[in-house]
């Protein structure tokens, strides 16, 4: 299945939260994230933002479908929420707010979306396009990314690619009693969403 790896990412967290729900005996439902883009545009050489410094940043919210009991089903709906030409019409509404809305505004907006009430938890997918750093002989083969839980929200969870493989950190408020089995939980529901790829695979 050729499917982004951010939703991929994100359907996991779906099936891992749907878990949670389900191990307080509680009717799993539709969970609000805070997902980031970026709205930067073209490299710098070409009158573009890429690679300036400035926070280039916007936050989208997604529902997470953990009603849903199929993970097939749980992907198609986040993969149609992250339609590339949904998220470019977002961004531009985003650069357009930043550029034209006076700044009480825009920092009002900024400041709605981003209440916890709005949304329990914020999810990071970041893939670090990077060379292979070295310190003397010794070479990096791994990096962590950590993200921070807005205040009053529920988690942080980040996913970060570098070179080939991806590692997941959850940072929670211990106020979340399940935030440390969120790890095992998430790699459950990727090897559910896998089987039943593989499932769909073999029957076509």
């Amino acid at each position: 299945m050729d499917t982004d790896i951010s939703v991929v990412f994100l359907t996991a967290l779906t099936g891992a939260m749907r878990a949670v729900a389900v191990a307080e005996e509680e009717r799993p439902a539709p969970l609000a994230l805070l997902w980031p883009l970026t709205v930067r545009t073209g490299g710098v050489r070409t009158g573009g933002e890429r690679g300036a410094v400035g926070n280039y940043l916007t936050m989208v919210r997604l529902r997470l479908p953990c009603a849903g009991p199929l993970p097939l089903r749980r992907l198609a709906a986040l993969s149609r929420q992250l339609e590339a030409g949904r998220v470019e019409r977002r961004m531009r509404t985003s650069r357009a707010l930043m550029r034209r809305a006076p700044l009480p505004m825009s920092l009002g907006t900024l400041r709605l979306l981003m209440r916890p009430r709005h949304a329990s938890l914020t999810g990071t997918y970041f893939p670090a396009a990077l060379p292979q750093p070295a310190l003397g002989e010794a070479r990096l083969d791994g990096a962590l990314g950590l993200g921070a839980p807005l205040p009053g929200q529920l988690c942080h969870l980040t996913l970060l690619r570098y070179r080939s493989e991806c590692t997941l950190s959850v940072v929670h408020d211990t106020a979340f009693a399940r935030g440390a089995e969120l790890p095992e939980l998430w790699l459950a529901a990727l090897a559910e969403l896998e089987a039943w790829s593989e499932t769909l695979a073999s029957d076509r």
